[in-house]
């Protein structure tokens, strides 16, 4: 019987366990941020308690929609609360409609020559979202990675 394969074999087991919870942690913090700081903006385009959202707005998208600016915010802020609430019950895909929701922010923003230091956040943004489906994934290929292993694991002792 080999001692240093098994305490080889076991500090590689605990080295991939503190990584895995390091990779929880971090796909955690973004995921409750991108769960909670949608839905809380997303209320407040109905409460304008944070801002007044409609000065963030280019004239001309609610001119072509034909719609006032507060009715355009209101659905907005549904918008914004349905893709925190996606975060929530599936992170990869509600990270991803978020990134792309803060891009059509970023192009809002740029498009009215105003507010540029917010489209610089929100682009900034749009990228941790993305960041965060990519860990999303990451952290759902190592768990089945794992499953994987410990089944094979399993069935060969058996």
């Amino acid at each position: 019987f080999n001692f240093n394969i098994l305490i080889n074999s076991l500090m590689e087991v605990y080295m991939n366990l503190i990584n895995q919870q390091k990779l929880i942690d971090l796909c955690n913090i973004l995921k409750y941020l991108y769960v909670v700081v949608p839905i809380i903006l997303g209320i407040d385009k109905f409460t304008n308690i944070l801002v007044n959202w409609e000065n963030y707005l280019n004239p001309y998208v609610t001119d072509i929609l034909n719609i006032s600016p507060r009715i355009f915010m209101n659905v907005v802020g549904v918008i914004e609360i349905i893709a925190g609430t996606i975060v929530f019950f599936n992170t990869r895909l509600g990270a991803y409609l978020v990134a792309a929701w803060l891009i059509f922010i970023v192009i809002n923003l740029v498009s009215t020559g105003n507010y540029l230091d917010i489209a610089v956040r929100d682009f900034i943004l749009s990228i941790t979202a993305l960041c965060l489906a990519k860990l999303t994934e990451i952290r759902e290929s190592e768990l089945i990675d794992t499953n994987i292993k410990a089944e094979t694991y399993h069935s060969q002792k058996i």
